[in-house]
């Protein structure tokens, strides 16, 4: 079972600095270290509540989920998820987490804010995935996406992962009232 500190390698990962350029992209794991989380419920909380504003929220937690801020944050201190949070300067610009590990694989998912869209969204990515790839056991990141978010299968694509096919009806939608082809992707250590 993943604990929140197995997933945190402070060497393998650039941390937030208030010494960071303007533009630098980051990433900060979100765990629980030596007792503390090492960012505050109110910064996960405003990430949640600006991509509830952008409208990302309900497109990545589209199944239902998670529908408020508050229980966003109870889920990413769960155990079973390996969130990280990506910084452009001292400003958070998204998040990631791992969930569903099972033996050397796990599923991925991602999400940014609207106004950080962009090339920086593309390099982020894949750090991201270098990061993820610094886990030993991992080999494997599956995505699954709705079909009807073509792209955010498109972002997946453009780091490295590869679409696999779509099964339909697999999502249910809550805010349409449809079910969706899943879009299925892989990535593999290179």
């Amino acid at each position: 079972m993943a604990t929140e500190q197995q997933y945190v390698y402070p060497d393998r990962v650039q941390f937030l600095s208030s010494q960071r350029k303007p533009n630098e992209i980051s990433l900060l794991p979100y765990a629980k270290v030596n007792d503390a989380w090492t960012l505050s419920d109110d910064i996960i909380l405003d990430v949640a509540r600006q991509c509830q504003k952008d409208g990302t929220f309900t497109r990545v937690f589209c199944e239902g989920e998670v529908e408020t801020p508050e229980h966003f944050l109870a889920v990413m201190k769960q155990p079973t998820n390996a969130p990280v949070f990506i910084y452009r300067g001292t400003s958070p610009v998204g998040f990631a987490w791992l969930n569903g590990f099972a033996g050397n694989i796990a599923f991925g998912h991602f999400c940014f804010i609207v106004s950080a869209w962009g090339p920086d969204t593309e390099r982020a990515g894949r750090m991201v995935l270098d990061y993820w790839m610094s886990f030993e056991s991992l080999k494997v990141i599956i995505g699954t996406t709705p079909e009807t978010n073509g792209p955010a299968a498109n972002f997946a694509t453009r780091i490295g992962f590869v679409r696999l096919g779509a099964i339909p009806k697999m999502i249910r939608n809550v805010y349409s009232g449809k079910d969706v082809a899943a879009i299925i992707l892989y990535y593999v250590r290179p």
